[in-house]
């Protein structure tokens, strides 16, 4: 099975494309494909300030990093987290909760119903269960917040 990779012009993930399933995009978006492995955004574009973790549930406190490329883009002086960095931050997070990278098999739920800007909150709280999957891989379940601010809510399925 071939994976390309898309990619914005400040290397954030856009979308990835497996066979020949198409993946539709905004048509403002200029994009590259490439073969790579994916961009890693923990200890660049966001920190983890703090963790804890029981029984398959846990909670991270994340700082944004408003200086990092993919701000300067998205957008220039109103810096604005793609949606899709914040699943590529809840994947890694639930990478490193089970001990190894996760592959993105499907995005099931994904709301965001906040804007997320570093300026105006750069520290975030995200809340993760991950179930195991019969057929292999986990369900993930999250939030993304700042205090009674709810930026995103996701349910992945990875392996």
């Amino acid at each position: 099975m071939e994976t390309v990779i898309f990619f914005d012009k400040t290397g954030c993930v856009l979308a990835q494309q497996f066979q020949a399933s198409l993946i539709a995009l905004h048509s403002t978006v200029t994009i590259f494909a490439r073969k790579t492995s994916l961009m890693k955004l923990q200890d660049d574009f966001y920190f983890i300030e703090g963790a804890a973790s029981s029984d398959g549930a846990a909670q991270y406190d994340l700082r944004l990093n408003p200086g990092h490329a993919i701000y300067q883009a998205h957008f220039p002086g109103q810096p604005v987290t793609p949606g899709v960095c914040i699943i590529r931050m809840v994947q890694e997070l639930a990478g490193r909760e089970v001990g190894k990278s996760l592959l993105l098999r499907q995005v099931d739920k994904a709301r965001f119903l906040h804007v997320l800007s570093p300026l105006e909150y750069g520290r975030v709280q995200v809340s993760l269960v991950l179930v195991p999957l019969a057929e292999g891989g986990y369900r993930a379940d999250a939030t993304v917040a700042a205090g009674a601010v709810t930026f995103a809510q996701l349910r992945l399925t990875l392996e």
